[in-house]
């Protein structure tokens, strides 16, 4: 079976990093301290370029489209919840739940695919555009794919509707898999919180479902594609243990992206296992997890276009 990576990956800079109270309602892991905002955005700006500049050191290839100050876009760093590629090539851009989410999509859809066609080289690009759909689906924060398996998981929440996202599986040819979430009481807002799914590895918080039935039918499925499934407790999640990204090339270990919060999460052994089968980079995003509750795998958008990365997700 190929390698399902890619080498190409887009990353939003921000403008003016900082709370989004509309998107806020929902994320219990953020934690905010009295900095001003100046200082919250100019320091969540060296830490987004010191991980893209890292990326680069490590061979990975980052296209960068700068926000700006037209519309007030203060999640547009996270890419990946508004669109997704594959190597058909195919372009699919999701409906967000929150209206400066939305207004993303009016900023970036004309750069985005600019972008996208200019990968896939001489061959059409087919645009899903599912963005228009009052019900939400936050793209690569909402479904978890598994390409080896043709498996799409999603976890549950105002984020994420059920009826969309079994169409868009059907649409894919994936199967999916659903479930509900109970974190301190609430649901987890994004799947990518508490699963990732590599090659040869899953990352996944299994104690955050409390029905014994789909906490038994998500760990089968894991397993369904012979990958080491590393349950991860939840105070590790909490630490973004959870959130990772695969990337590199055909050849050789993928390189396994971690913040560095993650990363200090592993244990021991947990990282010994990952070093069997991949290298592994951290940064530290801290403010955009403080600040906004997402991980380093909503920050880094794979473009599945072209280069040899095969059908992608």
């Amino acid at each position: 079976m190929n390698k399902i990576v890619t080498n190409d990956v887009l990353m939003i800079r921000p403008h003016r990093f900082g709370i989004n109270v509309e998107a806020a309602v929902d994320k219990t892991e953020r934690v905010y301290v009295d900095v001003p905002a100046r200082a919250v955005a100019s320091t969540a700006l060296r830490q987004f370029d010191f991980l893209a500049n890292h990326l680069e050191h490590k061979g990975i290839c980052v296209y960068m489209i700068q926000d700006d100050e037209r519309l007030d876009t203060p999640g547009a760093v996270f890419a990946p919840h508004t669109f997704c590629t594959n190597g058909r090539p195919e372009l699919y851009f999701f409906p967000m739940r929150d209206h400066s989410r939305r207004m993303e999509l009016i900023k970036f859809r004309t750069r985005i695919s600019d972008l996208c066609q200019a990968l896939s080289g001489d061959t059409p690009l087919t645009i899903h555009d599912l963005s228009d759909s009052d019900e939400p689906l936050e793209g690569l924060g909402s479904i978890v794919h598994d390409p080896y398996t043709k498996i799409a998981f999603c976890a549950r929440s105002s984020r994420s509707d059920e009826r969309l996202f079994r169409r868009y599986c059907d649409s894919r040819g994936y199967e999916p898999v659903m479930f509900s979430t109970d974190d301190t009481g609430r649901p987890i807002p994004h799947t990518n919180r508490m699963l990732s799914i590599c090659e040869h590895l899953a990352f996944v918080c299994l104690d955050l479902l409390p029905d014994a039935v789909e906490r038994k039918r998500l760990t089968e499925a894991l397993a369904a594609g012979n990958k080491v499934v590393i349950d991860m407790d939840p105070g590790q999640m909490k630490a973004f243990g959870t959130c990772c990204i695969e990337l590199g090339k055909q050849r050789g270990k993928s390189l396994l992206v971690f913040s560095k919060r993650g990363f200090q999460s592993l244990t021991d052994n947990q990282k010994m296992l990952i070093y069997k089968y991949n290298d592994i980079l951290y940064a530290d995003i801290g403010m955009f997890e403080q600040y906004a509750g997402n991980g380093i795998n909503s920050m880094i958008a794979p473009m599945y276009l072209m280069h040899g990365t095969g059908s992608g997700l």
